[in-house]
């Protein structure tokens, strides 16, 4: 803390500002690759080839069903059912739930093997016939895979931005976690929907960027920062005649790079800092201190 009788600091032209913050925005590079729609269309006939199986074999065991109740209750009337046609219509049904039960196994089978090729959300889309997934039918939407680091969670958005260029570029949606991992660079991989263009061809590999995070901060002034002891320092005024020297953290434009957090609404001296450390430094020696 430095001390100053009142109205000293103006005389020797010390001058003092709030400093503005703004959004300090951080991105990153990311590697991506144009998925060909090929084999999901190859998963979503089979889905609904087994669905129709499914649903041929329930039908045909409701009929089996009432066709084994029907005669048993005749059966059972003495009227027109012997026990032998009971029995054929029992076995009848036995075939039709076995047949019902393989088809469902079969969907299962297959809408499991959907999920662990291109997740769950993917497996939803085709399960439900989603608007997503008819945009992606109609040729309106591309499946973009995009590698990302260890431990870094996807963003929600993602650039993607054409072969050989800097400014034509879109915006693809976050889907989901992709099972497979690029062989290449062995990296995990997350599934993006992107608007369909005519440079996004399946296997073409593409420059993605993304925002890695945002923040405020607040860029010293050259003329506040006093660099001793291998960092920066600021002084803060807290109070007329009252002058607080503060460690930032680094040197260079590093240690003019604040946190908005820590100077909210504190004034920094811009102009005459290094008097005040000159005066700083003379107290410190008055005081006794040792090491400067």
């Amino acid at each position: 803390m430095l001390r100053l009788p009142p109205g000293a600091a103006r005389r020797n032209g010390v001058r003092w500002a709030r400093l503005r913050a703004h959004n300090v925005i951080s991105r990153r590079q990311a590697l991506a690759q144009v998925i060909s729609p090929a084999p999901i269309l190859v998963l979503a006939r089979q889905l609904n080839t087994a669905r129709a199986a499914r649903a041929q074999a329930q039908a045909a065991e409701r009929y089996a069903s009432q066709e084994a109740a029907r005669l048993l209750g005749l059966y059972h009337r003495r009227q027109n059912a012997s026990l032998k046609a009971v029995q054929a219509a029992q076995r009848a049904l036995a075939g039709q739930r076995a047949a019902l039960l393989a088809s469902r196994r079969n969907l299962q089978l297959l809408q499991a093997g959907l999920r662990l090729q291109w997740g769950p959300v993917l497996a939803r889309w085709l399960r439900s016939n989603s608007s997503n997934w008819r945009r992606v039918l109609a040729a309106q939407a591309d499946l973009v895979a995009v590698s990302l680091p260890e431990n870094l969670r996807p963003p929600g958005w993602i650039w993607l931005y054409a072969p050989a260029s800097r400014r034509r570029r879109l915006q693809a949606r976050l889907i989901s976690a992709f099972p497979r991992i690029n062989s290449r660079i062995q990296l995990p991989s997350y599934l993006y929907l992107a608007p369909a263009r005519a440079w996004l061809e399946p296997g073409l590999s593409l420059r993605a960027q993304f925002v890695q995070s945002a923040r405020r901060e607040i860029v010293a002034p050259a003329a506040a920062v006093i660099y001793w002891r291998g960092r920066g320092w600021i002084f803060v005024r807290l109070a007329p005649g009252r002058f607080q020297l503060r460690s930032l953290a680094g040197a260079g434009l590093a240690a003019r790079r604040i946190s908005a957090r820590a100077l909210a609404g504190k004034p920094v001296v811009v102009n005459g800092a290094g008097q005040l450390f000159s005066q700083w430094q003379k107290t410190r020696v008055s005081a006794g201190a040792s090491g400067d």
